[in-house]
């Protein structure tokens, strides 16, 4: 399969509020409450960088197609920004703020902040705002034979790593290899891969499992398929906030001019072979978890991009800034232990059908976003192949029907259990909400409230907790959405206990093999058994803003990882 027929994910629109029906509208701009960890953060805040982005003239201009942070109907990836190419020459430095630093510089290692990653090591693929995956690294790559089970690639030949070693079939292999088997979140991508060097720079990865969507899921947003030279690999220790990068990206991160937990800085790399992709000669990635105080660096120019959510919309708009969003996030509960090893009820389907039933999303939601609620019962995303009006139309809010099933299954009086969430991004505003409305059937749950993301998240994947409230990015497909929650070898933060299910297993076996042209029905069926078997209680969408400076152009977000990639901002001309 060529680069230009990959699979590509349509831009997002939502439901009306409180409605089960299949129309779609656009996005409100104040849809934004809930962040994934690439933008968690917690009311402290942290110091703010000078400078802003500038070119060697003076001149600035405003962002044609833009829309103002206050206004209703905010722009979708691509819109706002603009056309990725530069209209103006090189900007000296471009400042982005960050909520939370990195897990990691290692890509190995790196959880969802991959911005930190995807600026100094270049990935095979590249995924563009509308979805296409382009050339990168590798400048061409099909599946080979039936099944999708082998992607053979041919790599550029003009790339070099930081060292001036060549980015060839040799270094690939190594890089992917020690993905594969690193033990972090993105290893899964490559699990029980058999990875060869087929020419000098040619490379094959045949997988243990049919997976359609590798090419896209070897792009920056996702750091599998980010390149790591065989200096670094030699010293992973040495992948940190210490020392120089040791990719081949368009930046070198610099350790002499960044400060760990406050600002990373990335200067561009001399070697790098598309030299027009580096519209900056200096990128700081600045830390600020407070929205305040990013909109008043923004308003002072101290800082050009940054994400945040509706509560600073309106201030935000007062500074001038425009908005970029897109609908790709829900928020609720994940039932971890669908088993129920460690609360047996939990283990009845009925059960869990119950708890959906007890939850009210339209007054949740309404509380927590105003007319920027979009109530669901399924994560993947309207107006794709494996949304489905029939999964919408589940668990209207009904407490006696809760309380009917929750005697059925033979728990009249309820039970309780232990949640863990985070006092990030409101996740435990929701939890808190979720946990009245099931108290009110009898279920009692416990609150354990992390500050931290890095606690929290450890807690969560730690599989000592059966129930979670967080954000959630909704998933563009059904194949994604059984790699990365629904089997046992996905996102551990997802399925922390690692639930198998044969029936669920087979219809993700028969859509990763499937034509794209018949995958349609099976996507629809696994949606639709993940919603009766109520593994999830999702209550809302919501979208991820970013929040930009009138003279910033370039801002949009790729549909399968939903996140903004800062290569593609520029300075207006």
């Amino acid at each position: 399969m060529s680069p230009s027929t990959q699979p590509t994910c349509p831009q997002q629109s939502l439901p009306h509020r409180g409605r089960r029906t299949g129309r779609l509208i656009p996005a409100l701009a104040a849809a934004a409450m809930i962040l994934t960890l690439a933008g968690c953060g917690d009311d402290d805040t942290s110091g703010t960088s000078s400078g802003t982005a500038s070119t060697q003239d003076s001149g600035t201009a405003t962002a044609e197609g833009s829309t103002p942070a206050g206004d209703a109907g905010g722009e979708t990836a691509g819109e706002a920004g603009g056309d990725t190419t530069p209209a103006a020459t090189q900007g000296d430095t471009l400042h982005v703020a960050e909520q939370q630093p990195p897990n990691s510089l290692n890509p190995a290692l790196a959880d969802q902040n991959t911005d930190f990653v995807l600026l100094a090591y270049e990935s095979l693929t590249y995924e563009d705002a509308n979805g296409e995956i382009k050339p990168a690294l590798a400048e061409s790559w099909e599946f080979v034979g039936e099944g999708n089970t082998q992607l053979d690639l041919t790599l550029r030949q003009d790339a070099v790593f930081t060292d001036g070693s060549p980015v060839n079939a040799a270094a690939v292999k190594a890089s992917l290899e020690y993905v594969r088997d690193a033990g972090g979140t993105r290893s899964t991508t490559l699990a029980g891969a058999e990875i060869t060097a087929t020419g000098d720079y040619t490379v094959s990865i045949k997988l243990a499992s049919a997976n359609p969507l590798l090419p896209t899921m070897l792009s920056q947003g996702w750091a599998a398929g980010a390149i790591i030279s065989p200096t670094g690999l030699a010293d992973p220790d040495s992948l940190d906030a210490d020392h120089v990068s040791q990719g081949a990206g368009a930046y070198i991160y610099d350790p002499e001019q960044s400060v760990a937990g406050d600002h990373y800085t990335y200067t561009a790399n001399p070697n790098y072979f598309d030299p027009s992709r580096q519209h900056f000669q200096t990128i700081v990635m600045q830390l600020i978890s407070d929205q305040q105080t990013a909109v008043n660096a923004a308003s002072t120019g101290q800082i050009d991009v940054f994400t945040g959510d509706y509560t600073v919309a309106a201030q935000a708009e007062q500074a001038g800034l425009y908005t970029v969003n897109n609908p790709t996030l829900s928020l609720g509960m994940i039932l971890f232990d669908r088993d129920g090893a460690i609360v047996e009820p939990l283990g009845d389907v009925r059960v869990r059908q119950a708890i959906n039933y007890a939850i009210d999303r339209d007054a949740i939601g309404t509380a927590l976003l105003g007319e920027g609620s979009y109530p669901t019962t399924q994560l993947v995303l309207p107006g794709t192949a494996s949304y489905s009006d029939t999964a919408a139309a589940a668990y209207p809010y009904d407490p006696e029907k809760a309380k009917s099933l929750l005697a059925e299954a033979g728990y009249p009086d309820g039970f309780e259990a232990e949640l863990i969430t985070a006092s990030i991004a409101g996740f435990d505003t929701v939890a808190k909400a979720m946990a009245a409305q099931l108290e009110e059937v009898g279920i009692s749950l416990n609150l354990t409230i992390e500050s931290e993301a890095p606690t929290w998240v450890g807690k969560a994947v730690s599989g000592e907790y059966p129930v979670g409230v967080q954000g959630i990015s909704a998933f563009p497909s059904a194949y994604l959405f059984c790699q990365q929650a629904l089997l046992p070898t996905g996102e551990k933060i997802l399925n922390p206990l690692g639930s198998v299910n044969e029936e669920l297993d087979g219809l993700c076996a028969q859509v990763a093999n499937t034509d794209s042209s018949q995958v349609a029905a099976i996507e629809r069926q696994i949606n639709e058994w993940v919603v009766d078997n109520a593994w999830f209680a999702p209550v809302t969408y919501s979208s991820r803003v970013y929040f930009v400076r009138p003279d910033i152009q370039g801002v949009a977000m790729a549909p399968s990882s939903g996140l903004a990639n800062p290569l593609d901002y520029y300075l207006a001309g």
